[in-house]
């Protein structure tokens, strides 16, 4: 069982930086997520110019601890998905339910 955890951290370990890397184009190349992200940057020219530099500061170092949560949050729940799936495809090798045919393909 310790062998088999074994195998899953390292790939985790070795496929999680390309999916990362990938999650990323798609989230560049939607269209919903642009306008979101247009959105979200105009309201934030709007309520800087209403700040004093102290308020714009400690808004700043909100957003930069609040993003820090949010990719973190993003990161794990991800990994555990890919856990998920591991753990799926593990138990259906074991258990002669997965044939690799041209239907059923990874």
């Amino acid at each position: 069982m310790a062998e088999i955890d074994n195998i899953k951290k390292d790939i985790l370990d070795l496929i999680t930086p390309y999916l990362t890397e990938r999650a990323g184009r798609i989230y560049i190349e939607n269209k919903k997520y642009k306008e979101s992200v247009k959105t979200a940057d105009l309201l934030f020219e709007k309520l800087i110019k209403s700040l004093t530099g102290e308020q714009f500061k400690l808004l700043d170092q909100y957003f930069t601890a609040k993003n820090d949560v949010e990719a973190l949050t993003e990161y794990l729940v991800y990994q555990q998905g890919m856990r998920d799936f591991l753990n799926l495809f593990i138990s259906l090798l074991k258990s002669g339910e997965f044939h690799e045919t041209s239907e059923n393909t990874l």
